[in-house]
C-alpha cells in the first residue's frame, strides 16, 4: 500500500505515514481525523446516552428542549454511523 500524498510505501494497518506525516482516520466534525475508538464513542456511545436522557426529561417536564436534544442525538447517530460505514481516509495534517 502507498501513501496517497507522497507515494511512499506504508503498511496496510499504518495510521501515520513516516515520510509526510499524513494521518489515517475518521472525519467526525473536527479539524483532525479521529481514531476508531473516538469515532465509535462519537457515533454510538454519546447519541445512545443522550436519547434516554431526553426521553426521561420529556416525561418529567415536557419542554421543546428535550425534543431538540433527541433530534440532535438521532442526527449525531445517523451521521456518525454513516462515517463509520464509509471507513477511514488519509488526511494531510
Amino acid at each position: 500500500m502507498k501513501c496517497p500524498f507522497c507515494m511512499a510505501p506504508v503498511e496496510r494497518k499504518a495510521v501515520v505515514c513516516t515520510s509526510c506525516n499524513a494521518r489515517r482516520g475518521y472525519a467526525m466534525l473536527g479539524a483532525t481525523p479521529d481514531s476508531p475508538l473516538v469515532a465509535i464513542i462519537k457515533a454510538i456511545v454519546i447519541p445512545s446516552g443522550l436519547l434516554p436522557v431526553s426521553a426521561l426529561g420529556y416525561l418529567f417536564k415536557p419542554m421543546p428542549l428535550w425534543l431538540g436534544l433527541a433530534g440532535l442525538a438521532v442526527a449525531m447517530g445517523v451521521f456518525g454511523i454513516k462515517r463509520l460505514r464509509e471507513g477511514s481516509f488519509w488526511y494531510q495534517t
